[in-house]
C-alpha cells in the first residue's frame, strides 16, 4: 500500500499543470485504493442521485443504490423532500423498490409501515412488546441538498454545504435557466472500467480526434476546446463550435438570456468526485456514476431538455434526435474506456513518475518513468488540464496534497476562436 501511495503522490503532488502526468495504472484497479476512496472521497463528498422532476408530486419516490446503501428519495404530502434508508428497521428487508407514487412505504415481510418522511406509522403486534416506541424506529435520514434541480446526498454527513462551494461556478450557468431543464430519457449502462476513467474521458476533448473523429470533432474540434478557471470542487471545459457552423440555428432552443457565444459552445463541468454535466443551449446530459468496486461502475445517462425546447411544437422529433445522438456519442467512448481499464488490469504497475518525481514541479528527468507507456504513466496535453485538476482533488482528499495550496492554472492562455 505504501508503494501505491508513493505512486499516487508522484502524480497528485505536481503543482504545475504544464508538467502533469497521469495516474499509475494501479490506481484504476487497486482494492486498497478503492477502500480509501469510499471513505475519503465518496462518502465524505456530495453525490448526485436524481432530478427533482423525478419526484415532482407529493407521494413520489425514487430508489437508488449508492455504495451499498439502499436509499429512497421521497416527497411527502406537504411537498417536503427526504432522502431515507429504504431498509426496514425490523428485519432488514427493503420497504420499496423502483420509482412511483405511494401514500406510505410498507415492508412486504411483516408490514411495518413508514410515512414518506421516514416515521414508523404501524408495526403489527408490536404493542405487545414491553417498552417498544415507534418513534425510535424511523427510517434513517441521509443529508441532502438540492442544487439547480439536482438532488445531492452526503453519506457521512460531514461535508461542507454544497452550494457555497459552487459559488464560482454560478456565473457560467446563470443565463441558462438551469432549473427549468427537465429529464426526458434515462438509460442504464454496466461499465467495466473505473470511475476515474469515466471522469477523465468526460472532461477532455483531446479524444475527439480519436473515437469522435467522424462526429464531434467536425463541429467541436479538440484544438478549439479550452479549460476555464475551476476551483477545488469543480472543473470547467468549453467545447467551442467550429466557425463554419456559425450561420446555423441550434437544434434546440434555449433561454433568451444566452449570449451569442453561449449558443455556439457546450459547457462541460465536473463536480467532484464524479458528478458530470454537458450543458448546451437547449439540452443537458448528466452522467450519474455509481462505483461498484475497483475497475467497475454503473452509469445512468440522463438526458434533459430546456424549458424552451420542451415548448417547441416539434418536441417529440427533437427529443428523439437528441437522445439518439447523445447515446451514439456515448457508445463511441465505450471501447476506449474499456480498453484503458483492460490495460490497467494487466499492468504490473512497475516503473514510476521518473527520476525527478514531483519534487521539482515537473515530470522529472525520466518523463513518464523508465517503464515507459507500459507502466500506465504518461504526460498530459495542456487541453487535458481538467485531469490534472481531478488528480489534485484526489490528492487533497487522500491527504497527499496540502489543503488550500494555491495551484497555478493554464486558464489565462488565449481563448481560441
Amino acid at each position: 500500500m505504501s508503494d501505491l501511495i508513493d505512486q499516487l503522490q508522484a502524480t497528485c503532488a505536481i503543482a504545475d499543470p504544464r508538467h502533469a502526468i497521469t495516474l499509475p495504472a494501479i490506481a484504476y484497479c487497486s482494492a486498497e485504493l478503492y477502500e480509501l476512496e469510499q471513505t475519503k472521497v465518496f462518502r465524505s463528498g456530495w453525490q448526485g442521485v436524481c432530478r427533482v422532476e423525478q419526484i415532482a408530486e407529493p407521494g413520489s419516490y425514487y430508489s437508488i443504490d449508492l455504495l451499498g446503501r439502499a436509499l429512497v428519495v421521497t416527497r411527502d404530502r406537504d411537498g417536503e423532500l427526504h432522502v431515507l434508508s429504504r431498509i426496514c428497521r425490523h428485519r432488514r428487508v427493503e420497504v420499496v423498490a423502483g420509482a412511483g407514487r405511494a401514500s406510505s412505504l410498507a415492508c412486504p415481510y411483516h408490514l411495518w409501515t413508514y410515512g414518506l418522511d421516514g416515521q414508523l406509522l404501524g408495526a403489527p403486534l408490536m404493542h405487545e412488546v414491553p417498552g417498544f416506541d415507534k418513534g425510535e424506529f424511523r427510517l434513517p435520514h441521509v443529508r441532502h441538498e438540492v442544487w439547480h434541480g439536482f438532488v445531492f446526498v452526503n453519506l457521512d454527513g460531514t461535508a461542507e454545504p454544497l452550494a457555497p462551494q459552487l459559488a464560482k461556478l454560478e456565473p457560467y450557468l446563470e443565463n441558462y435557466d438551469l432549473d427549468g431543464y427537465r429529464s426526458v430519457d434515462v438509460s442504464d449502462w454496466d461499465c467495466p472500467w473505473d470511475w476515474k476513467i469515466m471522469v477523465e474521458n468526460f472532461m477532455e476533448c483531446y479524444h475527439h480526434i480519436g473515437p469522435h473523429r467522424n462526429t464531434l470533432e467536425d463541429e467541436y474540434p479538440a484544438a478549439m476546446s479550452w479549460i476555464d478557471k475551476g476551483d477545488d470542487l469543480f472543473s470547467i471545459l468549453h467545447m467551442s463550435q467550429d466557425p463554419k457552423y456559425g450561420d446555423q440555428t441550434p437544434l434546440l432552443a434555449g433561454s433568451s438570456r444566452l449570449r451569442p457565444e453561449q449558443l455556439r459552445e457546450i459547457i462541460v463541468f465536473a463536480i467532484y468526485p464524479h458528478f458530470m454535466v454537458s450543458l448546451g443551449a437547449g439540452f443537458l446530459t448528466w452522467m450519474k456514476v455509481l462505483p461498484e468496486g475497483p475497475g467497475k461502475m454503473r452509469l445512468q445517462l440522463d438526458i434533459a431538455m430546456s424549458g424552451a425546447a420542451l415548448a417547441e411544437p416539434d418536441r417529440e422529433n427533437l427529443q428523439r434526435r437528441l437522445v439518439d445522438a447523445t447515446i451514439a456519442i456515448y457508445k463511441e467512448d465505450v471501447d476506449v474506456c474499456a480498453a484503458a481499464q483492460r490495460t490497467a488490469n494487466n499492468d504490473t504497475g512497475d516503473g514510476g513518475a521518473g527520476d525527478g518525481g514531483a519534487g521539482d514541479g515537473g515530470a522529472g528527468d525520466g518523463g513518464a518513468g523508465d517503464g515507459g507507456a507500459g507502466d500506465g504513466v504518461g504526460r498530459l496535453a495542456l487541453i487535458e488540464q481538467s485531469l490534472w485538476e481531478l488528480y489534485r482533488y484526489l490528492g487533497r482528499q487522500l491527504g497527499l496534497v496540502e489543503t488550500g495550496q494555491s495551484d497555478p492554472l493554464c486558464c489565462d492562455r488565449p481563448r481560441r476562436s
